[in-house]
């Protein structure tokens, strides 16, 4: 289920670059989930340019995976 608060792609490059970051999110997510592995988690998510909640949120990763990646971001919703 696609976050409500993402705005809709406007190409067909906005769409491919949404889903790759969904599947890096969704990888890193099973990584913590099964291993609890941060150091793992948080290379994926930065070879993917997902290092923030706001990133994240843009890229349509829902809330519950979010909230798994937590202790992995480098920084927390409206923080700099």
């Amino acid at each position: 289920m696609e976050n409500n608060n993402t705005p809709s792609p406007q190409t067909h490059m906005d769409v491919e670059q949404r889903a790759i970051g969904a599947g890096m999110a969704m990888a890193a997510t099973i990584v913590m989930n099964s291993w609890g592995n941060e150091t793992y988690a948080r290379e994926i998510l930065g070879a993917a340019g997902l290092d923030t909640v706001d990133k994240l949120k843009a890229s349509g990763v829902d809330q519950y995976d979010i909230d798994i990646l937590s202790p992995v971001l480098a920084t927390t919703e409206g923080q700099p």
